[in-house]
């Protein structure tokens, strides 16, 4: 993965675009939800954990 543009869509808040690149990671508060979109040309894959 050379780099991604990943989009995020939270109800009741304006869209977020993220450039990610490999190893990056990101932490949202408990409770939310959310819908993730790519934005980009390129392929990639997300491990996403919820931590309790």
């Amino acid at each position: 993965m050379r780099g991604v543009l990943l989009t995020t869509a939270t109800p009741g808040a304006p869209d977020q675009t993220l450039a990610l690149r490999a190893g990056d990671f990101a932490v949202q508060k408990s409770g939310l939800t959310r819908a993730v979109h790519n934005s980009g040309t390129d392929t990639f894959e997300m491990v996403e954990m919820e931590l309790k």
